[in-house]
């Protein structure tokens, strides 16, 4: 049985997945075209440039995690790892020292968004995959994630509503947005140190000595037709939360 105590500090992760997700989502797109005077076409494509590129770390993250073997296990050095680089790409996107509009500027965004969603993937895709092998239990797998899903309830409010009152006390601008940038860094850090640190002792379950091949998981993917069903769902729910969260902003009167 995992403790208490194993499942908060694991669960913590999600609350700086959260505010790093829905931190991007929610702002970036007003910081860009509103503070910053990119044109908004542009700044929409570089967002949804960084989320295609997303479809390329994630399985990346997944099969190096896999294949690690280290003194910290297969998925805590990616622990590690993610929260600096997730921390700094929250804190880049947001603090763009370029003041005028051109190639300068749309370079750095472009870059700290890949670096954002490098972060993303390196922490998150090895951290949804240790339950599985903290415990074989069924239910107690399913009171970990409960325990996860209610700190990802708690980073996502973090960000609809406390960084909205705050940029509005201390003004939407980039001073504003950099400050938010910062402390949003700091809380993702933390939360998910806190995530590394606290699975230190977390069981893991024997690797199993059979893998499949790229291509047999190809395979797999393509002959399942349930999974793409729900797959395609999944993607049709992301881009409908991204496009409401992104947009909302806009309707807010200063």
């Amino acid at each position: 049985m995992l403790t208490r105590a194993l499942k908060i500090q694991w669960a913590s992760g999600a609350f700086g997945v959260a505010i790093l997700m829905n931190g991007v989502s929610a702002l970036a797109l007003f910081y860009f075209t509103v503070v910053l005077r990119m044109d908004p076409a542009l700044a929409g494509f570089l967002i949804f440039a960084s989320r295609i590129y997303d479809a390329v770390t994630d399985p990346l993250s997944g099969w190096l995690s896999d294949r690690t073997k280290s003194s910290l296990g297969r998925r805590r050095p990616y622990l590690l790892g993610g929260a600096f680089v997730s921390a700094f790409s929250f804190a880049l996107v947001f603090n763009v020292p370029i003041q005028e509009t051109g190639v300068w500027m749309t370079t750095w965004v472009m870059v700290s968004l890949l670096i954002f969603t490098t972060g993303y993937s390196m922490f998150n895709v090895p951290y949804m995959a240790m339950p599985a092998e903290m415990t074989q239990d069924y239910h107690e797998r399913s009171v970990i994630h409960g325990y996860r899903v209610v700190s990802a309830a708690l980073g996502g409010l973090a960000v609809q509503f406390l960084a909205g009152v705050f940029l509005e006390t201390v003004g939407k601008d980039r001073a504003g947005y950099s400050l938010v940038a910062w402390i949003g860094a700091a809380l993702i850090f933390v939360s998910m140190m806190i995530a590394f640190t606290g699975t230190a002792k977390a069981p893991v379950v024997a690797q199993s000595p059979n893998s499949l091949s790229f291509g047999e998981q190809v395979r797999a993917f393509l002959d399942n037709r349930a999974f793409q069903l729900i797959i395609a769902v999944k993607l049709a729910q992301l881009i409908g939360i991204s496009a409401a969260t992104g947009g909302l902003i806009f309707f807010l009167r200063a």
